[in-house]
């Protein structure tokens, strides 16, 4: 058997933002006044034990780290991910969720894996990696009608519309590019080469 670490006031925590944008909290209290910031997903911070003992007192951080979903009736990993479970039992917080995955993986899903494995993702992610999944599935303009499908019909969202308007806004916006290029020739004065 493994023995546990002491987790000590001192002991670094890593957590890592699995949302899609930024996130961050705010400890202001008689020990600490810390604002911190997680700007991109998928960016990881080192944080002193004492600092998320302190953080969790505040108002709204405990659900940056898990919240409850009542339509699903259980706990999900929130924005903010701490991988350690013995951190995350000191903290009061339930253990990490089997579904979380970082970008990388989320377009590995969408890629590679065969459909059943995909919806057992769906089914039981927590929403913010299916928001994830939605966002990558857009960003790699996903094709995969099955897996297109199934995203609508566990989050609502037609990503297949939603990839039609980013393509044609891209297209638009080469069209009108081009056209205000083109205006820009004709209205320039024409050089003449002296002899």
């Amino acid at each position: 058997m493994v023995a546990k670490r002491e987790i000590k006031d001192l002991t670094l925590v890593e957590i890592t933002n699995i949302g899609i944008g930024d996130t961050g909290y705010t400890v202001n209290n008689g020990n600490f006044h810390v604002r911190r910031t997680w700007q991109l997903s998928g960016s990881t911070q080192e944080v002193e034990f004492r600092e998320l003992k302190a953080a969790m007192n505040e108002a709204g951080v405990r659900e940056l780290f898990e919240s409850f979903n009542k339509e699903l009736n259980r706990f999900e990993d929130g924005e903010l991910l701490i991988k350690n479970d013995e951190i995350r039992e000191k903290l009061g917080l339930k253990p990490m969720g089997r579904y979380v995955y970082k970008t990388e993986e989320i377009k590995d899903i969408l890629l590679n894996w065969d459909i059943k494995r995909f919806e057992d993702v769906l089914e039981n992610c927590p929403n913010v990696t299916l928001d994830k999944i939605i966002q990558e599935a857009i960003n790699i303009s996903l094709n995969d009608m099955n897996k297109v499908t199934l995203i609508k019909s566990y989050s609502g969202k037609d990503v297949l519309s939603i990839i039609q308007e980013k393509k044609e806004n891209e297209v638009g916006s080469k069209t009108r590019k081009s056209e205000t290029d083109t205006k820009n020739k004709e209205e320039s004065p024409t050089k003449r080469k002296r002899g």
